[in-house]
């Protein structure tokens, strides 16, 4: 751990004028870029527009329970967010399983000389598949009425943000770390557990970036959180594989054959030692 500077406080307990307010700046960025996604949904969003879409979700929900004095409707505010994210979320984990699952299957055929390309076809397709429903799944979200609330809200950070009201900004960000300490050591190497510890590690991160341009002990807290992250976040999507994997024993799903068993596996090792790096976190 880098050495931390106590008691600075650098953005005060009152409101801070919108030219220098970092809460405004990050809000109106990731509001805007939300925006951007939820409105090319007709033209069958490419995998770059759903993630950015996604994460700029994921921060302005955790920018809301960060700083929940900034945000007078909290509930409400985090509530639709949560509604549009969902979809959005189904949408990306069709898309990580691709770029997770498609070259590990290429990987073990040139190990191993034992995956028949028809298998790998027939995984492709089924990821196809999965993708498409997903994205069904999300324009029906789109005709919800949380979904416009969302909307509305989206348009008015883009153009008005709220200012940040906070107390000692570096206090915050060692909370948000020691919450991801609290969750890791309970986590006793449960993928579960560890996942919990993911997602306050995002609230870290994200903390430290929204903080950066006024608090100087943020980017060390930044550089720390995403390590966690990286670590925690390669550990969800083998837990994300294996559940996909899992569901190819459906009936009419069985022409992935034996290459489903080999993808377990290398899941199964790989999170074995995803567990043992995560537990040596912080």
């Amino acid at each position: 751990m880098g050495s931390e500077s106590v008691g600075r406080e650098s953005v005060g307990s009152e409101s801070m004028g919108s030219d220098h307010d970092p809460l405004a700046a990050y809000l109106a960025q990731h509001a805007t870029r939300a925006l951007e996604g939820l409105r090319h949904l007709d033209a069958a969003p490419s995998v770059e527009l759903v993630h950015d879409t996604r994460t700029s979700l994921r921060r302005l929900r955790a920018t809301v329970r960060t700083f929940p004095q900034s945000f007078p409707d909290l509930v409400a505010d985090d509530a639709d967010l949560q509604w549009v994210a969902l979809g959005f979320g189904a949408v990306r984990d069709t898309d990580v399983l691709a770029e997770l699952l498609l070259p590990l299957a290429e990987s073990l055929s040139t190990i191993t000389a034992a995956a028949p390309s028809s298998e790998q076809h027939a995984l492709a397709a089924a990821l196809t598949s999965a993708r498409e429903r997903a994205l069904t799944d999300l324009a029906v979200h789109a005709e919800e009425a949380r979904w416009t609330r969302a909307v509305g809200q989206l348009e008015r950070w883009s153009g008005a943000p709220p200012s940040l009201v906070t107390p000692a900004t570096e206090d915050t960000l060692r909370r948000a770390r020691d919450t991801v300490r609290g969750r890791l050591s309970a986590a006793d190497g449960q993928p579960t557990a560890l996942h919990l510890a993911r997602k306050a590690a995002k609230r870290w991160r994200y903390a430290a970036e929204l903080l950066a341009p006024v608090e100087p002990a943020a980017q060390q807290h930044l550089e720390e959180a995403q390590q966690v992250q990286e670590v925690l976040g390669e550990l969800q999507d083998t837990m994300i594989g294996t559940e996909f994997l899992d569901g190819l024993q459906d009936p009419g799903m069985s022409g992935i054959g034996a290459l489903r068993g080999r993808l377990l596996d290398a899941l199964n090792a790989s999170r074995s030692q995803l567990v043992a790096r995560a537990e040596s976190l912080l």
